[in-house]
């Protein structure tokens, strides 16, 4: 949560908000989902928490779909491997997360470009790499 906190404080800085902190449910939430992307998804979703939330407490309905659905242990791509390499889990994150930006914008890439904290390009190239429609 150390690191969480400084994401926070970092994205109300960028996004010229005043979001104070997390709930309970999100907390636990954050210990408990594994982080395929390390600091760098915290970092996403903590900024994209915030670009989102409406209050100045993140809850639960304003982290994305993959986060909450891996919390309550629902596997998130069918006929996922029990086992997978760092690379794998990589994609499978890095795939969720496109997907989740895309839907949320209608579509929009320039959007989930921002709300992904990525140039528009590089997120062609992913759409492009990982096969996403």
């Amino acid at each position: 949560m150390l690191f969480a906190q400084k994401f926070l404080e970092q994205a109300n800085k960028d996004l010229n908000k005043t979001v104070k902190g997390f709930n309970d449910e999100v907390k636990e939430v954050f210990k408990n989902y594994t982080w395929y992307g390390n600091l760098r998804e915290l970092k996403n979703v903590i900024k994209r928490s915030v670009l989102v939330t409406k209050n100045d407490i993140i809850n639960i309905r304003d982290l994305p779909e993959e986060i909450i659905a891996d919390n309550l242990n629902k596997p998130l791509i069918s006929q996922q491997p029990s086992v997978l390499n760092l690379k794998d889990a990589a994609q499978i994150a890095e795939k969720t997360a496109i997907e989740s930006a895309l839907k949320k914008v209608n579509n929009n890439k320039s959007e989930a470009a921002r709300l992904l904290g990525i140039d528009r390009k590089t997120l062609y190239n992913k759409i492009k790499e990982l096969g996403i429609e």
